[in-house]
């Protein structure tokens, strides 16, 4: 049985859609825009979105996902890391890092992103210095997913 979803989370969705959609209406350079838009968006009052929905995060990105092609899942990847390196909450690395996997699967590859790759060790380092094992353990099931040395 599926959950209801609140019609907060309804409106987050229909908001993502809509950016989604003037994403694939853009030139490149203004859909690095847009996804940076998409991303505030998920992150914007994110204590009191999750208070409303504790799906929240699920519903945001799963909606987000799934109106992705295998490209477009594969592309967004590399603004996934640039907000892993610049979050410093642990929960909130926690849910990009699984995400992450969820656009690895949908762009059912295990190549690494040339940002993913070039930013592994600052990854590593940032996972580190956040001393959550939550987030550790996050980061090491990816690692294992797309075949990297633990």
């Amino acid at each position: 049985m599926k959950a209801e979803l609140s019609s907060f989370t309804l409106y987050i969705i229909r908001k993502l859609r809509s950016l989604m959609i003037l994403s694939l209406n853009k030139n490149e350079k203004s859909g690095f825009i847009v996804k940076n838009e998409i991303i505030d968006e998920i992150l914007n009052d994110w204590v009191r979105k999750l208070n409303e929905d504790e799906f929240y995060f699920t519903h945001a990105f799963e909606t987000l996902i799934e109106s992705f092609t295998s490209y477009e899942a594969f592309d967004f990847i590399e603004l996934m890391v640039q907000t892993i390196l610049k979050l410093d909450n642990p929960f909130l690395v926690n849910q990009f890092i699984f995400f992450t996997g969820c656009l690895y699967s949908k762009a059912k590859t295990t190549e690494l992103h040339p940002v993913m790759e070039k930013n592994l060790p600052a990854i590593e380092k940032h996972i580190l210095q956040l001393q959550n094992s939550g987030v550790h353990r996050e980061w090491q099931e990816l690692k294992r997913d797309l075949r990297l040395p633990s």
